[in-house]
């Protein structure tokens, strides 16, 4: 008879819907997150970890309250957690992948510390599920180089990134990849006085095939190719004019100039530039 009681108990508390405490806290916290309401939603995962450590939900929760701390900036106590999570729930596919690329995001951006990012990016290139992800690693990875100032690195890093997207339809990823260019161009440009010294003893057709500038132009010329009204096509373009002075060819400077006039942020910039090439003439 008391067995027979004890199933219907557990038939009621099924019928009526019956919710472990660990549930309630997870709901809540699923619900202050998307509200927005961050610092408290991490006060909630906090309760789903503390009252059922080794459940489901406590995982998932320990993952979304890393990404909590992720989007508020707490970048040590994000990394901590991220780590714990992979240690816990050994994640595979694209969440690991987003949380290897997101702790390379937060040692880059927040700790200020690219060397350590680098080694995240690279883990997370292993799951990267699409080009697009793998245009954002590279990217990034472009970027970790550049502010170390390993110029040579991050052009192969920012050419890799291009490669995966250069031909998207995706207007969403477009003034990404224009950027990606932009500091490519920028980052080859940096090269081009060891460049030019090694070309000294070239002759003069392989002079014409390597030369930095050309190349700069080039790469230029791919970003304003996308969009010539953005923000990185406008900045392709003044230093494509930029190019086109040390190259000796003022007249397609200005030209560039004066296209630029209205458009580009700082006019009295473009004024003087557009001056200085009128009186040289």
């Amino acid at each position: 008879m008391l067995k027979k009681g004890f199933i219907l108990l557990l038939l009621l508390f099924s019928a009526c819907g019956f919710n472990r405490p660990e549930d309630k806290f997870f709901k809540d916290a699923v619900k202050l997150k998307n509200d927005g309401e961050l610092a408290n939603s991490a006060e909630k995962f906090k309760q789903v970890i503390a009252t059922a450590p080794r459940s489901d939900k406590a995982k998932e929760a320990l993952y979304l309250l890393g990404d909590v701390y992720y989007q508020i900036g707490e970048a040590k106590k994000a990394i901590k957690v991220f780590k714990a999570y992979i240690d816990i729930a050994s994640p595979r596919g694209k969440r690991k992948f987003l949380i290897f690329s997101k702790i390379g995001t937060l040692y880059y951006q927040r700790m200020n510390d690219p060397q350590m990012a680098l080694s995240y990016y690279v883990k997370a290139l292993d799951y990267a599920p699409s080009k697009e992800d793998r245009f954002d690693v590279y990217f990034d990875m472009g970027n970790c180089y550049f502010k170390m100032y390993k110029f040579d690195t991050a052009v192969e890093f920012f050419n890799k990134a291009v490669t995966e997207v250069e031909h998207t339809r995706d207007e969403a990823i477009i003034p990404k990849l224009q950027e990606a260019l932009y500091y490519m161009a920028f980052s080859y440009s940096i090269l081009r006085n060891d460049m030019s010294e090694s070309l000294i003893s070239k002759r003069p057709e392989e002079i014409a095939t390597n030369d930095p500038l050309k190349k700069t132009i080039e790469i230029l010329d791919k970003c304003i190719k996308y969009s010539d009204k953005s923000k990185y096509g406008i900045l392709c373009k003044f230093e494509k004019a930029e190019n086109f002075v040390e190259l000796d060819e003022k007249d397609k400077a200005l030209a560039i100039f004066m296209e630029l006039r209205d458009s580009y942020p700082n006019k009295a910039v473009i004024e003087t530039k557009i001056k200085k090439l009128e009186e040289g003439k």
